[in-house]
């Protein structure tokens, strides 16, 4: 993957990192409950009633691993696509999702979307990238697969479902 272009090693680096980040805090937050669960006795009394507890913070921890894995894993599947199978893509657009409730905005995410000629999509997410970063990454992509075709319309959406090779636009 060393012949990837700026935005794409950008994308992949900065997704490795938050995941070593996050697991690195994991680790030390395992370590610091383990400590206060198996510093109790089993007769110290409000310890007892929670031996659910370590089951449930194994899970949500896991959950959390599993998520930050996952967009590394996306960011690399993006960036070995791009490097070794650009002719595969057809569409690349970029996305948000804001929850707002009683206005108050509680979820604010933006992804780049990528669609393959085998209907499959490929979400990144682009927290922490501005505007003018995504839309270099986009630029970057596009530089290597110019059959593709950028924006989202819900005619683009239609197509995509139907037949993916509809949206090749012819290479230049």
């Amino acid at each position: 993957m060393s012949d990837l272009t700026d935005p794409i090693a950008t994308l992949v680096e900065r997704a490795s990192r938050r995941t070593r980040v996050v697991v690195a805090f994991v680790i030390l937050l395992v370590l610091s409950a383990a400590c206060v669960v198996f510093s109790f006795s089993p007769q110290e009394g409000p310890i007892t009633r929670l031996r659910f507890a370590p089951i449930l913070f194994a899970y949500v921890l896991y959950r959390v691993l599993r998520g930050f894995v996952v967009r590394r894993g996306r960011a690399r599947r993006l960036a070995r696509l791009v490097a070794t199978e650009p002719h595969r893509i057809v569409w690349i657009y970029k996305s948000s999702y804001t929850r707002i409730v009683n206005h108050t905005t509680y979820d604010d995410s933006r992804y780049l979307q990528v669609g393959c000629d085998d209907r499959k999509m490929i979400t990144v997410i682009t927290d922490g990238f501005t505007s003018a970063e995504v839309d270099a990454l986009i630029a970057a992509i596009y530089a290597r697969s110019p059959q593709a075709t950028i924006g989202y319309t819900p005619e683009a959406h239609a197509a995509f479902q139907r037949d993916p090779q509809s949206l090749r636009r012819a290479a230049y």
